[in-house]
């Protein structure tokens, strides 16, 4: 990604989420997300982060400003996205391995305490759903604390994998209409800003 297309995601003019709801979600819900990937990160492991669609450049570019914030401190990988290597994905998806395109990177990636973050579309691709679903069940058997970001209404493929009181659960959107990309961007925004806050106290 360039500088210009990457700067673009941060533009002001593209922000569109109501900020009755903003303010809801942010105050409510993602101060435990940030809480939970700060500790996690603090602890030297890795936050793994898989999206899909529209989301997938907003995620890469988390992935790179959470390194950014991280590295220069601790020395060590804060964040690795499980997008960023399109030829591997794309060879997954040609071959007899298209539901564990993300699952076997995830499973190359992770160690240990690591946490993953999955921020799916509103895609309704069959294969997309089998290939999340493939990876958050894998990741639970693993023992992995998932956080999952859900921009569809009908999750129930996703979410049936999740533990109650131990993976985190945010559902972006009121149920009324398709969640747009900025709507992810405010979000995400919003974690960088809590961990450098968490990480100058």
């Amino acid at each position: 990604m360039s500088n210009e297309e990457y700067n673009d995601y941060d533009l002001p003019s593209k922000l569109s989420m109501s900020v009755e709801y903003f303010n809801s979600v942010l105050y409510e819900q993602i101060p435990l997300i940030v809480q939970t990937i700060y500790s996690c990160i603090c602890m030297k492991n890795k936050l793994l982060v898989c999206a899909t669609g529209e989301n997938v450049q907003p995620s890469i570019a988390f992935v790179h400003d959470l390194n950014k914030l991280i590295i220069p401190d601790l020395g060590t990988i804060a964040a690795v996205s499980l997008n960023s290597d399109a030829r591997l994905i794309s060879y997954f998806q040609n071959e007899n391995y298209k539901y564990k395109m993300y699952t076997n990177q995830f499973e190359a990636y992770a160690k240990d305490q690591d946490l993953l973050l999955v921020i799916p579309n509103n895609s309704s691709d069959p294969n997309i759903t089998l290939a999340l679903e493939d990876l958050i069940k894998i990741a639970k058997e693993k023992n992995k604390m998932v956080i999952l970001l859900s921009c569809n209404q009908n999750d129930s493929a996703l979410t049936k994998h999740l533990i109650k009181g131990e993976d985190l659960y945010l559902e972006v959107g009121d149920g009324t209409e398709f969640v747009s990309i900025t709507q992810i961007l405010m979000i995400l925004q919003s974690i960088l800003t809590g961990i450098k806050e968490f990480k100058n106290n």
